[in-house]
């Protein structure tokens, strides 16, 4: 079973880090030619694959990796195939670090490689929900409650997205976000200049970019790339993909909404004045030193 457990684990690195690599190597021609929505559902293989039951050819016998020079030779020689001479009466077999002997063997150090994979991706993966966890329950305490002039944009918002229940919103006592948090129950942050620094329209927008965020399950994507990570932990592929990841979701989140803006009458200047808004709240992250990943996207405080 250990032994399983650690010959699948094997593979999964393998195979994983040749999709990722797949991935980084297909997401520009693909975000060209498809957009972007493509390529965030291109980054659906690497994770998939925990998932799928491994491929196996049939093979009508057995074959002795460790013994195929031998039968090579005697297949062309017309000889019988080698077996391995028997140890001597009386001479007691070998013994070394791997056997049984010695009490440590292949079964022992695959135990412990699994139990460190295992031990290590778990404290990993808890350790993050419990920063994201706290984060949430910090900016819910100290946000307060939006103003009714605010909450009729937001209803505006829900409206276009198609959320049929209107997320919490609080404004931060601070200049962070507009951001989204929260698997379970979403949280839209706002900025403590959000009605002073963005016009009607540019709230609008904002609020519209978090919300489809929620529509789209981004959250739990989000939630997903975690676990997906801490199963990888040991793969700096992984943890280098991820970015890319969060990058392509924010773009094919972009995408989403610029067409539900389309549907519901926008105007042909519409997807200028929403990058200027996205520009606007990145200019405002970065003069917090909060960095683009709290301005209008996911809660990612790595």
């Amino acid at each position: 079973m250990i032994l399983d457990l650690l010959n699948w684990g094997l593979k999964l690195g393998v195979v994983t880090t040749g999709l990722i690599g797949l991935a980084l190597l297909l997401r520009r021609p693909l975000a060209r030619f498809w957009g972007a929505e493509a390529v965030y559902l291109l980054w659906a293989l690497p994770f998939l694959r925990l998932f799928m039951p491994d491929i196996s050819l049939p093979i009508k016998q057995d074959i002795n990796v460790l013994s195929w020079p031998a039968r090579w030779g005697a297949e062309f020689s017309g000889a019988a195939p080698l077996e391995p001479p028997a140890p001597a009466a009386g001479i007691a077999p070998p013994t070394g670090p791997f056997t049984a002997q010695s009490g440590f063997d292949v079964s022992t150090l695959a135990f412990i490689m699994v139990g460190l994979w295992i031990f290590i991706g778990g404290i990993w993966f808890i350790w993050q929900l419990t920063r994201h966890f706290r984060y949430w329950r910090l900016l819910n305490h100290v946000g307060e409650p939006a103003r009714d002039d605010l909450l009729r944009i937001a209803q505006r918002a829900a409206h276009i997205i198609g959320l049929r229940r209107l997320p919490v919103i609080k404004i931060a006592p601070a200049v962070i976000g507009p951001m989204v948090s929260g698997s379970f129950r979403p949280l839209i942050i706002l900025p403590q200049n959000f009605a002073d620094h963005y016009t009607v329209d540019e709230q609008l927008y904002a609020l519209c970019h978090e919300m489809a965020h929620i529509k789209r399950f981004d959250l739990w994507a989000a939630l997903a790339l975690l676990f997906f990570r801490a199963v990888h932990w040991y793969n700096p592929l992984v943890h280098f993909a991820a970015k890319r990841f969060r990058v392509d979701q924010e773009a094919a989140c972009d995408a989403f909404l610029l067409a539900k803006l389309n549907h519901h009458g926008a105007g042909a200047d519409t997807p200028f004045h929403y990058a200027k808004t996205l520009i606007k709240a990145e200019h405002a992250a970065n003069l917090t030193g909060k960095g683009q990943a709290l301005s209008l996207g996911l809660i990612d405080k790595e």
